[in-house]
């Protein structure tokens, strides 16, 4: 036990600050230089999200959840009402139940939005010459799916930061 709450406490820190700061990174800086690209930005976005972005959001988010699961069943003593219900114990459960809902989002959302992107980015590539009105229509509403899906996640993330810094 003695070593084990520092391990999951620096891989939960760590995991979160890659999780957050590329979502926050993503969401104000690089989506927007990539819309503002024109004909060149799916391509940008194309070859970010096939190299180890993908593996390594799809990893991250779970070791962040998991190490805070665990985390907060000793930060709470097992759970314990009083712990839970003072205020430093609400922002720690607010901030969880917000990461909670940014990794639904990321896992039923995003994820497979990304993917979805993906393939269709490819097809559209390998049939050479432009795209036609049906692909261009697919990836519109891909994009659109997740933009907003990309916003709400990184809410919940800043939620869930801020319930962290409150209640630690």
């Amino acid at each position: 036990m003695s070593i084990v709450y520092p391990l999951l406490s620096v891989i939960h820190v760590f995991s979160a600050v890659v999780w957050a700061g590329w979502a926050l990174s993503f969401f104000y800086f690089v989506n927007p230089a990539i819309q503002q690209a024109g004909q060149a930005g799916p391509a940008v976005m194309q070859r970010l999200m096939g190299g180890p972005v993908l593996k390594v959001l799809a990893i991250v988010p779970l070791l962040v959840v998991l190490s805070g699961l665990i985390l907060y069943w000793f930060y709470t003593g097992q759970l314990n009402t009083a712990i839970i219900l003072s205020w430093s114990g609400l922002a720690m459960t607010i901030g969880a139940l917000a990461g909670i809902a940014a990794f639904a989002e990321g896992l039923l959302i995003t994820g497979p939005t990304a993917h979805k992107m993906q393939t269709l980015g490819a097809e559209m590539a390998q049939a050479g010459g432009p795209p036609s009105k049906d692909k261009l229509a697919q990836m519109g509403q891909l994009q659109a799916r997740m933009e907003s899906a990309v916003a709400r996640g990184t809410y919940f993330l800043i939620v869930a930061v801020i319930g962290m810094a409150l209640g630690g």
